[in-house]
C-alpha cells in the first residue's frame, strides 16, 4: 500500500460543513470530524493507498511548492489541482521567537490549525469590503505584530491585485504547474492533474496527466453545469453557493477518477 499526496484548495477538502456561515449547509458536505470520509479520502481508500492531504481552503498556487516541500514521507502518486488565480496570501511579521529558517518547509506549519493560520491571511477582491470575517483576519496576524497592518494598507494590496492581467495570472499558475510536474517526475512521482475551475484550453499539457481529459479538457464546473444539469444556485447540489455537495464530488469520483488512475499506476 503506497502513499497518495493530495494537494489542492477549498474544492479538494470537502470540509465546508463545519466551515460555512449557512447551518444548513452540513446536511450537503463530508461530515469529516464525525468520522466521514472526505472525497479525497474516499479515492485514496478505493485505490488502496494512504492518503498524505496537504490540501487548503483559499490558498492557491504561491504555496503549492511550499507545502508539498514539507512532506518528508514518500509517495507514488499525486493528485494536484489545478487552481483559479482568485487566492492571494499576505504573510505577516508578528514579534515572534520561533521564526526559523525553513519555517514554510515544516509541515507542521500547514497542519489544519498550524501556524499558518494565524500567521497568513487569504484574501481576494471580495474581501475589499473588510466585513467581519475580514477583519477577524487582520486583527489575528497583529497579534504582537511589531508593526500592525492597517485596513487602509490592507485594501490598497487588494486594489493592487484587482490591477493584475487575468490571463498573465494564469499563466503564472501553468508556468509554476509545468515546474512542479517535473519535480514530480524526477522524483519518479506519478503527478495527476485535475481542474474545477482553472481554464486550461489554450495550454500545452503534452506532458501532464490530466483526469479533465475524459470531459474533452473542460473544467469539472462547467461539465456538472451543461452536462449533468446540476445548477450553481440550488442547495442540493451546491450547499454553500460554491463548492459541489460531497455525494456529488463521490459520484464525480467514480466516473472519472479511480479507473483514470488505476490504468496509470
Amino acid at each position: 500500500m503506497g502513499n497518495i499526496l493530495i494537494l489542492g484548495t477549498s474544492h479538494t477538502t470537502d470540509m465546508h460543513a463545519y466551515q460555512s456561515d449557512k447551518i444548513e449547509a452540513g446536511n450537503y458536505y463530508c461530515k469529516f470530524q464525525d468520522g466521514e470520509l472526505t472525497w479525497p479520502e474516499y479515492i485514496s481508500s478505493k485505490l488502496n493507498m494512504n492518503p498524505i492531504d496537504i490540501s487548503l481552503g483559499g490558498i492557491g498556487i504561491e504555496t503549492y511548492a511550499t507545502r508539498m516541500l514539507s512532506i518528508k514521507d514518500d509517495y507514488d502518486v499525486a493528485l494536484i489541482e489545478m487552481p483559479s488565480h482568485y487566492r492571494h496570501e499576505l504573510y505577516i511579521e508578528q514579534n515572534k521567537i520561533d521564526y526559523k529558517r525553513n519555517y514554510l518547509l515544516d509541515s507542521e506549519f500547514w497542519s489544519g490549525d498550524g501556524p499558518w493560520s494565524e500567521e497568513v491571511i487569504r484574501y481576494n477582491v471580495s474581501d475589499y469590503d473588510c466585513g467581519e470575517v475580514t477583519l477577524g483576519k487582520i486583527d489575528r496576524v497583529n497579534n504582537k505584530a511589531k508593526i500592525p497592518l492597517s485596513v487602509t494598507d490592507f485594501k490598497t494590496s487588494i486594489e493592487n491585485i484587482a490591477k493584475h492581467n487575468e490571463y498573465l495570472q494564469y499563466d503564472k499558475i501553468y508556468a509554476t504547474m509545468t515546474m512542479i510536474n517535473g519535480y514530480l517526475k524526477s522524483k519518479q512521482v506519478l503527478p495527476i492533474w485535475f481542474s474545477w475551475n482553472f481554464e486550461f484550453e489554450e495550454y500545452d499539457l503534452t506532458d501532464f496527466i490530466v483526469v479533465n481529459e475524459q470531459i474533452f479538457d473542460g473544467t469539472f464546473k462547467d461539465y456538472v453545469r451543461d452536462h449533468l444539469k446540476y445548477n450553481h444556485d440550488d442547495v442540493n447540489y451546491f450547499g454553500d453557493g460554491c463548492h459541489l455537495n460531497s455525494v456529488f464530488w463521490r459520484n464525480l469520483v467514480d466516473d472519472f477518477f479511480i479507473d483514470f488512475i488505476k490504468r496509470r499506476i
